[in-house]
């Protein structure tokens, strides 16, 4: 494959990713939801999901990088700073992490057919695919140490602090046992209250990825 061909298909499949993850997260905003379309669209609420955030955040890198790979067309090659690589990089890898829950996690306890359909097909499947595989395959020109792939680890970090507070130890509920306060436990991830079992799981989780992520974007 030749350096413009790669070039030509970066910028595909970052322009898919910006444009498609936009309008679906303004539809979150604009958009009527359910079957009937009469209920009020879902809003800021939507942000709290791991899913929504990690789309958003590949994106805003995908975006980023479109500027500079426009930039490079003259060129015929595809070239970053050192930091637009390791955006695309850690907003890759947690884009994929949202793959892997899906695909091992959620899909066999809620369905595939539910969160494959529609918007979600996007934001769990082809959202991630097209992520990595830009940065893995089309840009693949600059070096990632262990050290800058560690810091990766610390968007997931950050959500997890947020959604534990959230779940945990903000969270209040009436006589009737509805929630008054804080959020529902929507991934899951305290049953029986083992919520650090699954912290567990996926931080450890979340570095595998990394660091398989990194693995192949230095042999392809």
């Amino acid at each position: 494959m030749t350096e413009l061909t790669k070039l030509y298909l970066a910028i595909a499949c970052n322009m898919i990713v910006l444009l498609v993850t936009a309008y679906i997260v303004a539809g979150y905003f604009l958009l009527p939801r359910g079957e009937d379309k009469l209920e009020a669209p879902i809003g800021k609420k939507a942000l709290r999901y791991y899913t929504t955030l990690s789309n958003i955040f590949s994106a805003v890198a995908c975006g980023i990088a479109l500027i500079f790979e426009f930039q490079n067309l003259c060129l015929c090659g595809v070239v970053f700073p050192h930091w637009v690589t390791l955006l695309k990089f850690y907003s890759a890898a947690a884009v994929t992490l949202t793959f892997v829950t899906v695909m091992l996690y959620l899909g066999p306890t809620i369905g595939y057919g539910k969160l494959l359909s529609r918007t979600s097909f996007h934001m769990h499947l082809a959202g991630p695919v097209l992520s990595v595989f830009s940065i893995c395959v089309l840009e693949d020109f600059d070096r990632i140490s262990v050290e800058e792939t560690l810091v990766g680890m610390i968007p997931l970090i950050v959500y997890a602090w947020v959604y534990l507070r959230q779940v945990i130890m903000v969270s209040e509920r009436d006589e009737e046992g509805n929630l008054i306060k804080g959020w529902e436990d929507f991934y899951g991830f305290n049953r029986g209250g083992k919520w650090y079992v699954a912290g567990i799981v996926m931080f450890v989780g979340y570095a595998l990825i990394l660091f398989g992520l990194r693995a192949i974007y230095i042999h392809i």
